[in-house]
């Protein structure tokens, strides 16, 4: 995860002798996995940092827009976990197994930056977390209602996301994660404090949790909502899963949900 050749000690010799007061410093990652940017993350000279993968020929315009664009606020979110070094990945990478450790939905090390993570030139609070039920059966579906502010004083898309973790009532499982992405979505051009009510329809098979034998089955469970990020989420909320489990059958085809 260093980075390459002498880019380490460039940013430290850059941090010691520029006047952030006088210039603003700006931090650019190109790379298509993480690499260590503690010293970056940690100094108070660098104004912003901006990762950007492989985008080929539009990076530059990409990068551009970002930085001296039109003023709208339009950027990504972080495809998976950053750590902070090396060895806060488990064990050996040539015999992964995700449940030892690997991703948001089994990792215990908390990271530089989140799965999903990513910010904007403008901020948003959520608010009026709704359920159409806060009781259910197994087998049956979920609707979700809440609504999105924008704060700042730009015109900025939000990307919106909602995570589930299932404690189960009765039945202990080793491979249940500690939270999945259920449902995300990009807001566009939200206009400064305007208000987007949103709706997330989850179905029966992304509350599944796999059984040896049985395949993927619904269990009575309680089901945590955790809207924005897992870790630090804006909105939260339960529904209780009760009666008879239900199967949701041998696969999931994840591309239909």
């Amino acid at each position: 995860m260093n980075l390459p050749n002498n880019q380490s000690q460039l940013l430290q010799d850059v941090l010691n002798t520029i006047d952030s007061m006088q210039t603003k410093i700006l931090f650019l990652t190109i790379s298509g996995t993480p690499v260590d940017i503690q010293l970056a993350e940690q100094s108070n000279k660098i104004q912003a940092i901006i990762h950007l993968g492989f985008a080929a020929q539009e990076l530059g315009e990409a990068l551009k827009m970002a930085i001296i664009g039109d003023g709208t606020s339009k950027f990504g979110r972080l495809p998976y976990t950053w750590p902070k070094k090396l060895s806060d990945l488990p064990g050996d990478l040539t015999r992964y197994d995700m449940t030892s450790g690997f991703t948001y939905r089994y990792s215990k090390v908390e990271p530089l930056y989140p799965f999903g993570y990513g910010l904007s030139y403008s901020n948003f609070t959520y608010f009026n977390l709704r359920f159409n039920a806060t009781t259910i059966k197994p087998g049956d579906g979920l609707t979700i209602y809440f609504n999105v502010k924008n704060t700042g004083e730009r015109t900025s898309d939000e990307v919106v996301q909602i995570y589930l973790s299932i404690s189960l009532k009765n039945t202990s499982l080793a491979n249940v994660s500690r939270a999945q992405l259920v449902d995300f979505d990009r807001l566009s051009d939200i206009t400064p404090q305007q208000i987007v009510s949103y709706q997330a329809i989850i179905r029966p098979e992304q509350m599944a949790v796999y059984i040896d034998g049985k395949g993927f089955m619904i269990l009575p469970a309680k089901l945590k909502f955790q809207i924005g990020s897992f870790l630090q989420p804006f909105l939260s909320g339960n529904v209780t899963i009760d009666g008879t489990e239900y199967s949701a059958g041998q696969y999931i085809s994840y591309a239909s949900l």
